[in-house]
């Protein structure tokens, strides 16, 4: 997944008043392989396997970024 993928994905996801669930799965399924889709809709259906994933240190950093254009 390039970084332009995943930079409109997390617009997708953060954006909730335009997005819908479908709408994020719908990007998910037409942007990403099979095999990435199966992957990232594992993840979000497992709250353990989200707790250790934005526990990361690349989840922090990428957190701080997006908090930072925030503002």
């Amino acid at each position: 997944m390039d970084n332009g993928t995943l930079n409109e994905l997390m617009k997708k996801i953060k954006n909730k008043e335009s997005s819908s669930p479908h709408e994020v799965d719908d990007f998910i399924n037409k942007n990403l392989t099979p095999s990435q889709a199966a992957t990232v809709n594992k993840i979000l259906q497992d709250p353990q396997m989200i707790s250790r994933l934005l526990s990361s240190e690349q989840a922090k950093q990428l957190l701080g970024r997006l908090a930072d254009k925030e503002e």
